[in-house]
């Protein structure tokens, strides 16, 4: 809660929150039009991720919160790298709550990754589907447990982000994660084989969920294995997956905010 941050097309600003001093300020070399950027939400350092110098490429900055001096100081650069995310622009992004890992999505929206801040090391792949989407929303678990995305083809997918597979980098981001595997198709021996095989080897969602057919944000609930989903038509949902088995998730509550206010809620 230290700093804030302003985006606008061509410019990033941050700002010291306590009395809005300028702490610092990064030129985009193309528009950023949707204004994308994200902040760690972690004691221990602040962590800034935002479209870089070249299409695909994400630039995090790691920063000091003391500024390296007595309180007051108005937070430094500690570290600044590049993570070569995608071929394609870079639509969406998130940052776990502690800054240690980067999920992001091109504008294609069919593939999400997920790479080590520290060592931008690529540590997930996972596969939305086969059609081009808008990826509107991605979060972390503050667990680290479990990634949750929401786009303009009206599923919430939940990614479990397990570290059986990869490099250290991969099960030292995961090392406290549950090892439940996200599936996989049953043709992935074909994936070294045909053209195009890299589809067969993917990693697919975990559990499911569907919402209406309009612009929709997504959260992890308070309540263990929850998701709750807003919605630009005024619903609320709050959806429950299974942590074993995964697949469609089941809903435990709804409610349309449209002047006159209605609840449905599910048994459970």
């Amino acid at each position: 809660r230290d700093v804030i941050c302003v985006c606008v097309e061509k410019k990033l600003y941050m700002y010291r929150q306590s009395d809005l001093t300028l702490v610092d300020h990064i030129d985009f070399t193309e528009p950023n039009p949707k204004g994308l950027c994200c902040l760690s939400s972690g004691n221990e350092s602040i962590v800034l991720a935002c479209p870089g110098s070249q299409k695909g490429h994400v630039l995090v900055i790691t920063y000091d919160p003391s500024g390296g001096g007595p309180a007051g100081i108005k937070p430094s650069r500690l570290q600044t790298t590049i993570v070569v995310a995608h071929e394609s622009p870079v639509s969406a992004m998130s940052l776990r709550y502690d800054g240690s890992m980067l999920a992001t999505a091109s504008d294609k929206g069919t593939i999400i990754r997920v790479y080590s801040v520290e060592t931008t090391t690529q540590l997930f792949e996972f596969r939305r589907g086969i059609d081009k989407a808008e990826i509107y929303s991605m979060t972390f678990h503050i667990s680290g447990k479990w990634l949750a995305v929401s786009s303009n083809h009206g599923t919430i997918h939940v990614y479990s982000l397990q570290g059986t597979a990869g490099s250290e980098d991969r099960s030292a981001a995961a090392k406290s994660v549950v090892t439940t595997p996200n599936p996989k198709s049953p043709l992935r021996f074909l994936s070294g084989v045909l053209p195009g095989g890299a589809y067969f080897g993917s990693e697919w969602s975990f559990a499911q969920f569907r919402v209406p057919d309009c612009k929709c944000i997504c959260a992890f609930g308070q309540e263990p294995n929850t998701v709750v989903v807003v919605c630009a038509d005024g619903s609320y949902l709050k959806a429950r997956f299974d942590a074993a088995l995964g697949q469609e998730m089941q809903q435990v509550d709804y409610c349309k905010f449209d002047g006159d206010i209605e609840a449905v809620v599910a048994t459970t």
